[in-house]
């Protein structure tokens, strides 16, 4: 293949496709662009969860993952006798 051209179809493809999609998406700085059983699929190259699973850890650890909202009592009427539609 030629590679020159291979660069240009490259370029003219992000220039008129990917760039106004990747905006559209919301992707930040850097996207992952993969061919998957003939699909082409883009995704953003950020982990927003990288890390949570240390930082959930660390709140183990510190006894800082208690709930903060009461869990109702199992037992009570009101759902069955209260509730209306």
């Amino acid at each position: 293949m030629n590679y020159r051209f291979i660069s240009h179809c490259a370029l003219l493809l992000k220039l008129t496709f990917l760039k106004p999609v990747i905006e559209q998406c919301g992707f930040q700085a850097e996207v992952e662009i993969e061919v998957h059983d003939h699909h082409l699929i883009i995704r953003s190259a950020d982990h927003p969860r990288a890390g949570w699973g240390k930082s959930f850890a660390a709140m183990s650890r510190n006894e800082d993952d208690n709930l903060l909202d009461q869990v109702a009592e199992p037992g009570g009427d009101w759902d069955t006798e209260e509730w209306e539609w």
